[in-house]
């Protein structure tokens, strides 16, 4: 809904305006509809390319990966895979839960 979508905005207005090194997300896209979500990963991607800011999210939401230049992967606690991502893969990968860094 766009009560939702707002409220994702004001959260990320609010967590830019002391102009953080690190952005630290859990889930910002998992109640967002798809294009708005879409949005909300280009502004992060964004973000990491024009202030060189470190993202780090937390999603169960395989889109969100391709944006990563390193995803750890957890199942139930424990790390099961850490790959760095030379190059964005437009092609959605299944996670069952991800932790993606934009270092």
């Amino acid at each position: 809904s766009s009560r939702v979508s707002t409220r994702v905005a004001m959260a990320v207005a609010r967590a830019l305006l002391m102009e953080p090194r690190i952005l630290l997300c859990d889930e910002p896209t998992g109640s967002l509809d798809a294009e708005t979500g879409a949005s909300i990963l280009g502004l992060f991607e964004s973000l990491h390319a024009e202030r060189a800011m470190t993202v780090l999210l937390v999603t169960h939401e395989a889109r969100a990966t391709a944006i990563a230049t390193r995803v750890l992967t957890l199942d139930e606690g424990r790390l099961v895979d850490d790959v760095a991502q030379a190059h964005r893969s437009l092609e959605a990968r299944e996670t069952t839960g991800s932790t993606v860094l934009m270092p």
